[in-house]
């Protein structure tokens, strides 16, 4: 039996921004981008080449290269809680640097 609930958000992304530092430039890559994900649907993100999805993408999931990469503003909500609140840029990725010891770079 599933426990799924028709039209509760699993994921709420709110505003979302994310910029990249250069060289004293600043270059909003991501620029409020907001969606969210029910249970039980599928999500597509499309655009153009260069739009931002990857980036979008990467934000979510706290992979972004900080630096120079940087989520600036929003909200990302899983099941309700913002998993960005109360952490520094740096400590949005921390807990998955443990896992790229195994990546073949």
């Amino acid at each position: 039996m599933s426990n799924l609930l028709p039209n509760k958000k699993l994921l709420e992304v709110k505003e979302l921004q994310t910029h990249f530092f250069s060289e004293g430039n600043v270059i909003p890559v991501v620029d409020g981008v907001t969606f969210y994900l029910e249970q039980g649907k599928t999500l597509c993100i499309v655009g153009e080449s260069g739009c931002g999805k990857s980036i979008t993408a990467l934000s979510v999931m706290r992979l972004i290269n900080f630096p120079p990469a940087r989520i600036v503003g929003g909200e990302i909500l899983l099941l309700g809680d913002n998993i960005l609140k109360g952490l520094l840029p740096n400590e949005w990725v921390k807990n998955q640097q443990k896992y790229n010891g195994s990546s073949p770079k």
